[in-house]
């Protein structure tokens, strides 16, 4: 029996939807008073979009000009490999619902997409550009976003550490490299 991916919410679905885990942002950080006002402030400046499975937001090399919340759905980030003409990728990130992806451009001017994002399921999303960021910094919504961006970053950062840390101890018994022990870790084998 074939089963089909439920649909990304559309249209006023997927701004109801955003608007749904965007309350839910704001109790989770202490937005508090006029939560329903600055949602809805956040979301003149940032509109609700949707892709299908398949569909690329963007590619590897691409401009960066912003971050991507998944309120719902799935994207993955890819990078391509090998030198020949065949055209191979391989996944290296996803997001799921309520994670953040592509950060490096809301800091970082003149950036450029370090992988190809793709939507892996249905997916309603919000596009995080520096602009919302330098718009209002009296509103609780943005101000519960930018929270929930820095939380993100601080666990990719422990990860990440902990990634080096594991492969530096794993490097020492056999006489191997660190970089060989990340080159474990991540499945390039050693």
């Amino acid at each position: 029996m074939l089963v089909s991916a439920p649909m990304a919410p559309q249209g006023g679905e997927a701004d109801a939807t955003a608007r749904e885990y965007l309350k839910e942002l704001c109790r989770k950080y202490g937005a508090g008073e006029g939560m329903d006002a600055y949602i809805e402030e956040l979301l003149s400046l940032v509109k609700p979009r949707r892709a299908e499975a398949g569909e690329v937001l963007t590619r590897e090399g691409d401009a960066a000009e912003g971050a991507f919340l998944v309120v719902w759905g799935r994207l993955r980030a890819s990078v391509r490999v090998g030198l020949d003409d065949e055209k191979r990728e391989r996944v290296v990130n996803e997001a799921l619902e309520g994670e953040i992806i592509g950060e490096a451009g809301i800091f970082m001017t003149g950036a450029r997409r370090s992988a190809t994002l793709t939507a892996a399921a249905p997916t309603t999303y919000l596009v995080l550009g520096r602009e919302l960021f330098r718009a209002s910094a009296t509103n609780s919504a943005v101000i519960a976003t930018e929270q929930h961006l820095l939380r993100t970053l601080v666990r990719r950062i422990a990860n990440t550490d902990a990634l080096v840390t594991r492969a530096w101890r794993e490097a020492a018994p056999g006489g191997r490299s660190a970089l060989d022990g990340l080159s474990m870790l991540l499945g390039g084998g050693a």
